[in-house]
């Protein structure tokens, strides 16, 4: 029987710092975004447990420069912080399996993605 993977709900804040603040997602989907951000939580949780940061009733979670804050399986703030990120072996086939199980559209890793194979279509 297979484990349903939960996606993360996201507060409007969340959502609009996302968009402001990490690059190429300035007009993501909300259903997307919230997609994103929980295959980011998720390679924390399985690949880098120590860069997780329990608070009173949250968990902040780095993912790079990106730190997730997670209250009640609702993301409540995501901050792109500047400079060099720790470094971490990033997980690329994880990853990329991720982004196929959760419904992603946008893979940096793929040459068929989505993002890159949309992007002109739209323009006159």
């Amino acid at each position: 029987m297979k484990k349903e993977l939960k996606i993360l709900k996201i507060s409007p804040a969340a959502i609009e710092s996302y968009r402001n603040d990490v690059k190429r997602n300035y007009d993501i989907e909300e259903d997307q975004a919230r997609r994103k951000l929980t295959r980011n939580v998720m390679l924390v949780k399985e690949f880098r447990p120590e860069a997780i940061k329990k608070g009173f009733i949250s968990k902040t979670y780095s993912y790079g420069n990106l730190k997730i804050t997670v209250r009640h399986n609702t993301i409540i703030k995501v901050r792109n912080i500047k400079g060099d990120p720790e470094p971490w072996h990033f997980p690329k086939k994880r990853y990329i399996e991720l982004n196929k199980l959760l419904g992603i559209r946008d893979c940096k890793f793929s040459s068929k993605s989505h993002y890159r194979n949309n992007k002109n279509k739209n323009k006159i």
